[in-house]
């Protein structure tokens, strides 16, 4: 059985202004959801062996690796604000994936980088690799992964993760010192936000991690330059498949800066949205195929459905108007 109790972690944001406070007192209102400082576990983990460091770091991005560290719950289940979700997230608590490595992690989209700044990057990953003494030498599993044969950095998202910290204390170590003082500026220089730093863990800690096969698709309008992509409707919104534990691949998920102006938005924008590249995959660590054919299609039933419930609490929470 799962014990679904939610703590939300902040790392000092949110004693400050009247607001943050007001946020509080509303948040604390809610059955089960309890509002913790990471200052404890903090001084706790860092304090002896590095001396006072300022907590600062954890704010933003890097509050979801430490608030993973300091959760007491052995599967820990990670929801960035911008998540729209349709199905019950624990479900993923029944894939091969998490029952294999547990953990489940989901793909990023692909992005060119510049080859010079993608050798600094990689070079950067094997300094920190040889940091960690894992049960088996992870340097060849490394060095297959897209990160370090293809163009695109952007390999791991993490907008949902679900983790078994039980089943992964010695990725749990692994994550806390990548995250101490002494490494954390070179861990977070060639990525953005903390999104690699949980296949890194794995990784690191000898795991021959998977993600997620399943490439997003970005939601938006045809472009009618190229019959085979979208341009974004709202800034920036991403579909996450999800298959197993499904028969057939369903949207899991959708998240994105673009997501509040979406559900501000004109209900026909909505319905004419449709999805690019549908359900590209990784068929093995350095090869992409290609699903189901590319090009617009329509969304789902199942995420137009949960869209239009969460514009109506967004609608009720928001003191603002949808615009029909």
């Amino acid at each position: 059985m799962v014990n679904e109790s939610f703590i939300i972690y902040h790392a000092d944001e949110l004693r400050e202004t009247i607001g943050a406070k007001l946020w509080r007192k509303q948040l604390k209102a809610i059955p089960g959801v309890q509002i913790q400082s990471l200052e404890t576990w903090y001084q706790g983990t860092y304090a002896s062996e590095f001396g006072t460091a300022p907590l600062q770091n954890f704010q933003g991005f890097f509050c979801k690796p430490a608030a993973l560290l300091a959760a007491p719950f052995e599967n820990v289940l990670m929801l960035d604000l911008d998540v729209i979700i349709t199905d019950n997230p624990f479900v993923l608590m029944n894939t091969p994936d998490y029952s294999k490595q547990g953990a489940y992690l989901f793909a990023d989209r692909r992005t060119q980088r510049p080859a010079k700044y993608m050798r600094s990057y990689r070079q950067q990953l094997r300094n920190i690799s040889r940091h960690f003494n894992s049960p088996r030498n992870q340097t060849p599993f490394l060095e297959k992964l897209p990160p370090m044969t293809r163009w695109s950095y952007d390999y791991g998202e993490s907008a949902v993760v679900l983790f078994n910290k039980t089943l992964n204390r010695d990725a749990m170590l692994v994550l806390e010192r990548i995250l101490a003082p002494d490494l954390f500026n070179s861990t977070t220089k060639y990525i953005y936000g903390d999104k690699e730093l949980y296949w890194q863990a794995l990784v690191f800690a000898g795991v021959n991690v998977s993600l997620n096969p399943l490439i997003p698709s970005e939601v938006g309008t045809p472009n009618r330059n190229d019959e085979v992509t979208v341009t974004c409707t709202y800034h920036y919104v991403f579909a996450q498949w999800l298959w197993q534990p499904y028969a057939t691949p369903k949207i899991f998920y959708v998240n994105g800066d673009g997501i509040e102006e979406m559900l501000m938005g004109r209900d026909q924008t909505i319905l004419n949205c449709t999805l690019s590249d549908p359900l590209e995959y990784y068929s093995s660590l350095t090869q992409y195929n290609t699903f189901c054919n590319r090009g617009a299609n329509p969304l789902p039933q199942n995420l137009i459905d949960t869209i239009w419930a969460y514009k109506i609490m967004y609608s009720k929470s928001s003191s603002k108007h949808l615009k029909v």
